[in-house]
């Protein structure tokens, strides 16, 4: 089950960077449960509409500021995140972290651009990867691994014993009926030299 986690985390990371590799500064920050985290969006066109994502596929909004400072915060973030400066240059602070906090978060910008007459948009810099630990989880994993493993020293002690309490009586028989097999074919032996034929 853990080496599962780990295997599902490693993916992970290896998909950020290798996705996000071109221009994008990409950052692991490990965190601890209810500590807080920044993240530092840049992008150097002025103008911009900014806008923060958590998932892989981008697909769960944070946070939106549009070219006029109008600000739209998800939800689940109301009260636990605070920001500094405006687009393109703009610090989220998230507060009281919590593990399922965990994830790529992503600066995404859009803007209208004059000369190509057309709306653009892109990453800017800054994406992160958030990893937030629960230390009493994991202490209790832990726990529970000591314990697992307590126990299957413990069985297979009982499964051992077991089998040589098993073996022991099925060998000394079979040492015994050796023994009286061996003894029997000497005193025939014996008894036979004994004897004289008849001339």
């Amino acid at each position: 089950m853990m080496s599962l986690a780990s295997l599902g985390f490693i993916s992970i990371l290896c998909w950020f960077y290798t996705t996000q590799a071109k221009n994008v500064e990409n950052e692991v920050l490990w965190r601890i449960v209810g500590e807080s985290a920044s993240i530092h969006c840049r992008l150097g066109q002025s103008d911009s509409t900014m806008t923060l994502f958590r998932g892989l596929k981008k697909n769960f909004l944070i946070l939106n500021i549009h070219q006029s400072q109008k600000e739209t915060i998800h939800d689940d973030f109301s009260g636990r995140l605070r920001v500094e400066g405006k687009p393109p240059m703009v610090t989220v602070h998230l507060s009281n972290l919590t593990k399922e906090d965990t994830g790529p978060y992503w600066c995404d910008y859009e803007w209208f651009d004059k000369i190509r007459m057309e709306q653009r948009k892109a990453a800017g810099e800054g994406s992160v990867l958030l990893v937030i630990k629960d230390l009493a989880k994991d202490k209790c994993d832990k726990s529970l691994l000591l314990v697992t493993i307590v126990i299957s020293v413990a069985v297979l002690i009982g499964v051992s014993i077991a089998f040589i309490l098993w073996i022991i009586p099925k060998i000394r028989k079979k040492n015994e009926n050796y023994k009286m097999n061996n003894s029997v074919h000497n005193e025939l032996y014996e008894d036979m030299r004994g004897r004289r034929r008849p001339c």
